[in-house]
């Protein structure tokens, strides 16, 4: 893997811990932000068919539930 992959990868790491630890919280207003923004780093480093793509959109379904 090369340092620009492992980078986006720690970056999506990263929101997609904060979007959990919001949930926990019950701050679901903040982590549709962090969730979006974890999709977003998805999509443009890994492509659409990615599977931390696919995860990202779980989250935002699954908060949109709420």
């Amino acid at each position: 893997m090369d340092g620009r992959k492992a980078n986006t990868s720690g970056e999506w790491d990263e929101l997609d811990k904060e979007v959990e630890k919001l949930l926990r919280r019950g701050d679901y207003a903040r982590a549709v932000g962090v969730a979006r923004k974890a999709l977003q780093v998805a999509e443009q480093n890994f492509g659409s068919d990615h599977l931390n793509v696919a995860e990202s959109l779980i989250k935002l379904a699954e908060l949109h539930r709420e």
